[in-house]
């Protein structure tokens, strides 16, 4: 059965591991071997019957963690605080995280200091909420204001760190022939392009005055 699938659940198969192990004093590699299985794969299984509370491991029997979570956030937190492991799987079990959402807890919980992990023990739903809202965010297309402010702001940042490189680098007195006629054929490009777009920007503002007086503060 462990060579053609995972037709038993992952503490079936630690149990069942762990008592080849035992008995006939197999290691790690050997049983990978002859289940054609990883050593990893083996070792995931063993933590979670050898390391994995009872309370916890019942949490994935009943299906409110799933065995991929247990294995990769609730085994790390067992072995470095028993107590904190149990209490962190009381509190997600009710609300039956994925895989993907045990992640974002166990992220908030071991970056957190004391105070903050009680308040994720209270409500772990609220660190899940916070972590897609903000991903909608993130992932939420710009407005065309919101764009043009974005680019307007790269430009000035850009030349600003150009006059500081200059400055700091004496100019261009210190370069080669060659790489000042480069950045000289560079410049005269940029510089076309920049104050075409000034011109542009320029003229649109003085008309959304003109269209707009109240809202122009320069006017009021």
């Amino acid at each position: 059965m462990l060579r053609v699938g995972d037709a038993d659940n992952a503490l079936e198969q630690g149990w069942f591991l762990r008592e080849l192990r035992d008995r006939f004093r197999l290691s790690g590699k050997e049983l990978g071997q002859r289940f054609g299985r990883t050593e990893s794969w083996v070792s995931r299984r063993l933590a979670l019957v050898a390391e994995l509370p009872e309370s916890m491991q019942g949490h994935v029997r009943a299906g409110a963690i799933s065995a991929h979570a247990a294995m990769k956030y609730l085994v790390p937190l067992a072995r470095a605080n028993r107590v904190d492991g149990e209490r962190l799987a009381e509190a997600v079990a009710p609300l039956c995280l994925s895989t993907r959402q045990m992640a974002v807890v166990y992220a908030a919980w071991t970056g957190a200091s004391a105070q903050t992990r009680e308040l994720i023990l209270t409500d772990p739903a609220l660190v899940v909420r916070a972590h897609e809202e903000a991903r909608r965010v993130r992932e939420r297309p710009e407005t065309p204001a919101q764009q043009m402010l974005s680019d307007l702001g790269a430009l000035g940042g850009i030349a600003g760190r150009v006059y500081q490189r200059m400055r700091r680098g004496g100019g261009l007195g210190g370069l080669l022939a060659p790489e000042r006629e480069e950045i000289g054929h560079v410049f005269v490009q940029t510089h076309r392009e920049v104050v075409r777009l000034l011109k542009h920007l320029e003229k649109e503002l003085d008309d959304a005055r003109r269209e707009h007086p109240r809202s122009d503060p320069a006017a009021a």
